[in-house]
């Protein structure tokens, strides 16, 4: 980490510190929203930006996650135990199912992981023994610890998983496995011809994309307080892919631009929270016309898309 990068860092983390005791109860919730979805895009991103692989499931993993945390704490887990129990559940379910995936590429991966998405928000709306269908779940929140309110430690607890998902994709990045999944990104041929074992790299990358992705939906369910399968379906796939992309592929920092515009920026434009899903579509067509690799990515080749 280079000495601006570190200044950058310690800046935006003193400021999500004084927000802790000084911010009000909408800017702790709006940042740790922001928080998860930055989560949920570094996941994405290990799967679509370092491995290049276009899949669209990352909606129906936050689901699972969100509604196995849910499940869990209305069985008496507590708030940790939930969400560490969703996190490992929905990143178990999901890298099984998308097993097959794994095998495709291009045209047919994006299809297949669509189809994916509908096939679990089906199966949540259908199941109401288990999920209360479309009525919706409660999902409860973190309790109070110490002096801190449950509001708090909600705020605390994504916030700093944040920003280690963050820097801990930079450290990957950097590591003997991401240049061998980079590698099978840019030249799988080559890589196959040096020895390296691409499945099993994708396949470490998947199970790494899917547990990041888990955990953001686990957190994002106890600040939603209620979740139903719609909050999971077309809309939030375009979220997802909005998030990763606009900042930039395989930019550690990326899904944080994202993440703003996704949760912060329409709770202050009248009116935009209800076509949501409609402005991400538009703002993310445009950024696949005008900038492939995102914002924070101009001027740089992506191999994702060719």
């Amino acid at each position: 980490m280079n000495r601006m990068s570190l200044v950058m860092v310690s800046a935006a983390l003193a400021g999500l510190l004084l927000n802790l005791f000084t911010g009000s109860s909408l800017w702790l919730y709006l940042i740790a929203l922001s928080a998860t979805w930055v989560i949920v895009g570094v996941g994405t991103n290990v799967i679509l930006g370092m491995s290049g692989v276009v899949v669209l499931h990352g909606a129906a993993c936050m689901s699972v996650a969100a509604y196995a945390t849910g499940i869990l704490q209305s069985h008496s887990a507590p708030w940790p135990l939930a969400v560490a129990g969703g996190t490992l559940i929905s990143a178990v379910v999901m890298t099984v199912v998308m097993l097959p995936v794994m095998r495709l590429a291009g045209f047919f991966a994006a299809m297949s992981s669509f189809i994916i998405v509908l096939l679990v928000e089906a199966v949540m709306t259908e199941w109401e023994s288990l999920t209360n269908g479309p009525y919706g779940l409660s999902v409860l929140g973190a309790s109070e610890l110490g002096g801190l309110s449950a509001e708090q430690v909600n705020y605390l607890v994504a916030t700093l998983l944040a920003v280690a998902s963050v820097m801990a994709y930079a450290a990957l990045k950097r590591s003997a496995l991401g240049v061998r999944i980079r590698a099978a990104r840019d030249a799988s041929v080559a890589a196959q011809a040096s020895g390296a074992d691409v499945a099993r790299d994708r396949f470490y990358a998947y199970a790494l994309g899917n547990t990041v992705v888990a955990l953001g939906g686990s957190l994002m369910a106890p600040l939603l307080g209620v979740i139903d399968p719609a909050q999971f379906g077309m809309a939030a796939m375009l979220s997802v892919l909005f998030v990763t992309w606009l900042g930039g592929l395989d930019v550690p920092a990326g899904p944080v631009l994202g993440a703003v515009i996704v949760s912060i920026v329409p709770q202050f434009l009248t009116g935009l929270q209800t076509y949501t899903g409609v402005v991400n579509g538009v703002l993310f067509l445009a950024i696949l016309i005008l900038c492939p690799a995102g914002l924070l990515g101009i001027g740089r080749k992506t191999t994702v898309l060719k």
